[in-house]
């Protein structure tokens, strides 16, 4: 039986009760990232336009055909993100989207038409990337034939799906526990084609919720229920859910909350992230590629949790999230980024022994693009903004030109976070009333000083800020100083192996390098014996007993693009009492 149609009042009526986001991440037009995010960005923009990637191959000899869509959309999501956070308008995005419609079905999407036979979970799951894809360039380019292209897809492909969620297979034993880096079919359960990438159907979910933000079209919204229905009471670790579906049906229960304002969502939301944390996340922040089954980490999934994480900062406020976005940033997405700008998949640090190895070189069918998500988010989540405030989430060199409710607040930023010690800020221009500066102050970090214009302002941290506040003028330099923090912290993960400690630096992670490289990935070295004292040397480079350590951050390093050369320790047996 299919759910009641809500009416156009009533779904008015949710919206009118949706409160604005204490928030909101800065637009693209308003920030320029610099120093080593904008590295990152490029070499990520580059990678996209490799021959693999160009509108001669993509549409026919690179995708795989048992994923309709999946990577023509992730490619071009991908670079209409990393263009608007470099600034770029390339005509071959254009070209890119003009050759869509071209490899389109009779009903306007990607692959066979399985309706109403069957229902692919796959070909769902490829979809949530291509509405996302049309999506964000609608919200870019605002063409009228981009978003004919979506309501097209909510006629033929979303609204077909209506009652048919709820049918959605949750039980173990609906599915083998089997799979490689890329999935594949694996079962048929009553209408359903199940893939190994167990929950793939949410990351549908999340192309629907946006579909239905740009269309507004309330047919949507019993589909939309069903998905919210299906995600609370699915037992993720029951059934060994893909954690990149996970948290990007986390994604999109959160753009749910955005557009409804219901806090039994937000609430789900942050169930999930705390699961994934101590259950799916690696010790260094990348994530297992299915709860209960370490085998590999997956960039797609580590972009995912660091967008959950600033996410759920944004609407709650609470400074963990922010902690861990910023564990994720430096420790996930910046240990799986390798020399070409694109991402490749590193072991389960933590799962099976105390080491952390690149086990593929690059995920070029679906981390490469996503990488370009990641990134361009650590532009635009680096400051945050309010009525009168705006929170420096990190420290970066950057360019921000924010507008606030008294008018325009720019100011350019140097700094050598996380190695360095300090960031400074001048102000470019400011409205003629007070603008609060929210610094964040990390648990990792200690506070030094706050100047403005060399003179102390007084420091008082509330909730993981330092707020300053006061009417700025142009010329004016803030500066921040900080000391990161050094010590042994316990494994986060559950299921970590025990009687090991990790070593932290401000927000790096820190590793020893093995004197012997394994070649092969199967290759389960004996841990260093590295026990005694910590010695803080520069910033990142401490020793423990003697023994160099360095962090799991790299700056497209090419030692860490194959397995042999790549492998380090980190994890460190517990000092003796």
């Amino acid at each position: 039986m299919k759910p009641s149609i809500l009416t156009l009042a009533s779904v008015l009526a949710v919206f009118s009760v949706a409160s604005a986001a204490p928030r909101e991440a800065l637009p693209f037009t308003e920030v320029k990232a610099g120093g080593e995010l904008r590295t990152r960005i490029a070499k990520n923009f580059e990678r996209l336009h490799a021959e693999r990637y160009r509108i001669e191959n993509l549409f026919t000899k690179s995708h795989d055909p048992k994923w309709p869509g999946d990577m023509e959309g992730r490619v071009t999501l991908g670079l209409v993100l990393d263009a608007q956070a470099l600034g770029i308008d390339e005509p071959g995005i254009d070209a890119l989207f003009a050759e869509y419609p071209r490899h389109y079905n009779n009903d306007g999407y990607f692959g066979p038409i399985h309706f109403p036979d069957h229902i692919d979970e796959q070909q769902l799951s490829s979809h949530g990337w291509v509405l996302r894809s049309l999506c964000e360039y609608w919200l870019w380019k605002q063409k009228p034939e981009t978003k004919a292209q979506i309501q097209r897809m909510v006629e033929t492909l979303i609204l077909p799906t209506q009652g048919l969620h709820q049918q959605y297979p949750l039980q173990p034993g609906d599915r083998k526990q089997t799979g490689a880096a890329s999935g594949t079919h694996v079962a048929t359960s009553g209408k359903w084609r199940l893939s190994s990438d167990i929950g793939c159907d949410f990351i549908f979910f999340d192309g629907v919720v946006q579909a239905y933000a740009i269309t507004r079209d309330e047919r949507i919204v019993p589909v939309i229920g069903e998905l919210v229905a299906l995600f609370k009471r699915v037992d993720v670790i029951a059934i060994q859910a893909q954690t990149h579906a996970t948290l990007s049906g986390s994604r999109a229960m959160i753009r749910w909350y955005e557009l409804t304002g219901k806090k039994d969502v937000l609430d789900r939301a942050e169930q999930i992230f705390a699961t994934y944390l101590k259950e799916g996340c690696t010790e260094n922040f990348e994530n297992y590629n299915w709860f209960g089954r370490p085998e590999w980490t997956e960039p797609c999934a580590i972009v995912d949790s660091y967008l959950v994480a600033c996410q759920l900062w944004q609407h709650t406020g609470k400074p963990e999230y922010l902690e861990a976005a910023q564990g994720i940033y430096f420790n996930g997405i910046s240990a799986t980024q390798r020399s070409n700008g694109g991402f490749g998949l590193n072991n389960c640090s933590g799962a099976h022994h105390t080491h952390l190895f690149s086990s593929a070189p690059e995920a070029h069918w679906c981390c490469t693009m996503r990488g370009g998500e990641g990134l361009s988010a650590a532009a635009r989540c680096s400051a945050f903004t309010g009525k009168d405030s705006l929170w420096l989430a990190t420290f970066m060199d950057n360019e921000i030109s924010a507008t606030l409710d008294a008018g325009r607040f720019s100011f350019t930023q140097k700094s050598a976070y996380p190695f360095g010690r300090s960031t400074t800020l001048t102000i470019n221009k400011a409205p003629e009333s007070a603008i609060i500066l929210q610094l964040f102050s990390p648990s990792y970090l200690t506070p030094e000083s706050v100047t403005v214009n060399g003179a102390a302002v007084e420091m008082k941290t509330e909730a993981g800020f330092i707020p300053v506040g006061r009417v700025w003028k142009s010329g004016d330099v803030l500066e921040f100083r900080f000391a990161p923090k050094l010590g042994r912290i316990a494994p986060r993960n559950i299921h970590s192996i025990q009687g090991y400690d990790l070593i932290r630096e401000g927000p790096l992670l820190l590793a020893a390098r093995l004197p012997d490289q394994p070649a092969d990935k199967k290759a389960s070295p004996a841990a260093l014996p590295l026990r005694g004292g910590l010695k803080a040397g520069e910033p990142g480079k401490p020793t423990l007993a003697e023994t160099p350590l360095l962090p799991v951050y790299h700056l497209l390093d090419p030692a860490y693009d194959q397995i042999k050369g790549s492998w380090r320790q980190v994890l460190f047996p517990k000092n003796e009492p």
